[in-house]
């Protein structure tokens, strides 16, 4: 089959489609692309029927809208579930669209972050990434991004728990488009992720075993769409995962128990989002979920924003903002603290069906009388954090905490008769 043929049946599936696709050529292929995004390609080699199977396919998929697909990172699926009536979020955009980059810290540069970017290829070479070592790849939320300054007590915490490489992947430009783009842009977040961590599998020997995700808000779900690409992954923790648009929907979705060998999920703010505007996950989707305090709200929330109102430090207009951001970034803060306070543990002390009732009945501000540790045992107790995933125990846990750094309540005799009883399993 020569070139003009491949050309006339170019332009015959063009006027099929009604100029949605756009033909560029490049050596011997022919891109069929419908605004800058790959709708298929076509081989110069290709015989007259294979090519007429492909234009109908083609046809089909650019009429139907039903899918998305960009060079390199493949397809997404646009209609339902990813999108319906009570979920409006429009198809994914481009890597050229969805900038992400990451950053590497290890012991040996603990302070000099390394840049890691690329459109879709990326290199650690000349860095200290030690494939031998823990990888902990830390996703921020939807209002995050990556800087030296206030990432500082999360990458010294990580690097006290362990002689660890930490990559830290920055999607901080998504949220200019509003959370309805995020919420869709966050699967070729994941896509991208998933291609970085399968390039230090496949050429720089890292292993999934080794991979420790964590994710917060968003980024949970981000995790879990990265631990959906990739079999394998030892642990994912999912801090306060995003409620809006994600509650109550499948599990391909978003996070969910299967995405590792262990997924943990710390909850901190998660009520309602209508209409007490909760911002967490309230429903249990891992294999451990720790409920803070209830998981609703977090002591010393609504004491610290009015104090900083007081001092005048914060104009009163966002108070209200700050006050029902503040109870979902102690998850972060929880994690940061049980990473990096060895002489402090969270142990959470395992759930009944009469303390889970009374919990939800009374918006979690029964929790921390309903948490004793005076009975822990391997089946009832497990520390969040560090060691999650040394202790036995699975199910639903409460944690209390204090009202004001540091949160942690000190248990060292529990610390103790946990780990004599661990030794001795």
């Amino acid at each position: 089959m020569n070139v003009s043929q491949v050309n006339v049946n170019v332009d015959w599936l063009r006027r099929r489609t009604n100029k949605l696709c756009k033909v560029k050529t490049d050596n011997n292929l022919q891109y069929l692309k419908r605004d800058g995004k790959l709708c298929g390609l076509i081989s110069v080699d290709m015989n007259p029927r294979a090519l007429l199977l492909l234009s109908c396919h083609i046809v089909l998929f650019v009429s139907g809208q039903n899918q998305v697909c960009y060079d390199v990172i493949g397809c997404f699926q646009t209609g339902e579930p990813w999108s319906s009536l009570l979920r409006p979020v429009p198809e994914p955009q481009g890597p050229d669209v969805v900038n992400v980059f990451f950053v590497l810290y290890t012991r040996n540069n603990p302070v000099d972050p390394f840049y890691i970017v690329g459109d879709t290829t990326w290199s650690v070479d000349g860095s200290y990434y030690d494939s031998q070592k823990e990888t902990i790849v830390y996703i921020h939320g939807y209002q995050g991004q990556t800087n030296e300054t206030e990432d500082r007590p999360l990458v010294d915490a990580f690097l006290r728990s362990g002689d660890v490489n930490i990559i830290l992947v920055d999607y901080g430009s998504i949220r200019e488009q509003g959370y309805l783009h995020a919420v869709s842009n966050i699967r070729v977040v994941a896509a991208l992720t998933a291609r970085f961590l399968n390039y230090l599998i496949q050429e720089r020997n890292a292993s999934a075993s080794n991979f420790h995700v964590v994710g917060f808000s968003l980024g949970a779900h981000v995790a879990g769409y990265v631990g959906k690409r990739i079999s394998g992954i030892r642990r994912i923790t999912g801090l306060d995962a995003a409620q809006p648009l994600f509650e109550g929907q499948s599990k391909e979705l978003r996070l969910d128990k299967g995405d590792a060998d262990l997924v943990d999920i710390g909850h901190t703010n998660g009520s309602p989002t209508v209409p007490l505007v909760g911002l967490g996950f309230v429903a249990p989707i891992g294999d451990v979920d720790f409920y803070f305090n209830g998981g609703w709200d977090q002591p010393g929330c609504t004491k610290n924003v009015l104090g900083l109102v007081l001092n005048g430090s914060l104009n009163v207009l966002n108070v209200w903002p700050l006050r029902f951001v503040c109870p979902h970034e102690r998850a972060l803060t929880y994690f940061i603290e049980a990473m990096g306070n060895e002489n402090c543990t969270f142990w959470g002390i395992k759930e009944g069906a009469l303390n889970s009732g009374l919990r939800v009945l009374s918006g979690g501000w029964l929790s921390p009388i309903l948490t004793s540790l005076e009975n822990c045992n391997l089946e009832s107790c497990l520390p969040f954090g560090k060691r999650t995933f040394d202790f036995p125990a699975r199910g639903v846990f409460q944690i209390a905490t204090s009202t004001k750094p540091s949160y942690c309540l000190n248990s060292r005799p529990i610390d103790r008769l946990m780990q004599g009883q661990l030794n001795a399993s």
